[in-house]
């Protein structure tokens, strides 16, 4: 069998596995909502961190997520992709529970929209570089703003194609997604242009850019 159809069999069960799971959280299975918790907690918890550093925080936002899931399970929607459906409504509950945070925390005050913290998983990898590279790596993505930071993430992390990608950050057109990507690589191949030679090919993991930014 090739490979790729091998892959592609293996993703078709799983988003058909998926898919009971979420029917039977619309019936009110907790054995199902069990099961969506293990598949997908870590996977949002991890993009959680990519939005808000605050670990503490992404946790119990998340918590609160899937207890909601059950307690509204009889007004849930049929979806055709129950990823994509998670990682929209988390995005949504996680940014407004932050907001709302931010509103009543002196710290929160005059932030820029773009600033951003990097999450625990990078700063892990920079903790594995050395000091020049931390430098460059933290002056390159310096250069992305907080939503090319997520599209990347999204990309090349969870490894979702464009037409997740604009659910997810809610755009208009899968086009937009794409444009997105790329404009977020150039960016990052600039900043990195005159150093490329003192990066290893997997030192923007957990990006996992790999080889794009070294053509």
């Amino acid at each position: 069998m090739n490979p790729s159809s091998y892959y592609a069999m293996l993703s078709n069960n799983d988003h058909s596995q998926d898919l009971y799971h979420w029917q039977q959280l619309q019936l009110g299975s907790q054995s199902a909502l069990e099961a969506l918790y293990d598949l997908f907690y870590p996977q949002l918890f991890r993009y959680g961190l990519q939005l808000v550093s605050d670990r503490p925080f992404v946790q119990d936002s998340l918590q609160d997520f899937f207890v909601d899931l059950y307690t509204r399970h009889t007004s849930l929607s049929d979806v055709h992709q129950v990823r994509s459906y998670l990682y929209v409504s988390f995005r949504r509950k996680l940014l407004r529970l932050h907001q709302k945070q931010q509103r009543f925390s002196l710290y929160g005050m005059g932030q820029s929209e773009e600033s951003h913290t990097l999450s625990h998983e990078q700063q892990l990898v920079l903790q594995q570089l050395g000091e020049t590279r931390k430098a460059l790596l933290t002056k390159a993505l310096g250069q992305l703003t907080s939503r090319q930071k997520e599209a990347v993430f999204l990309r090349f992390y969870e490894e979702m194609d464009y037409e997740e990608i604009a659910t997810v950050l809610e755009l208009k057109e899968v086009k937009y997604a794409r444009t997105l990507i790329y404009r977020s690589i150039a960016v990052l191949r600039q900043a990195l242009v005159h150093h490329k030679t003192s990066l290893t090919l997997y030192s923007l993991s957990p990006l996992g850019l790999l080889t794009l930014l070294f053509k």
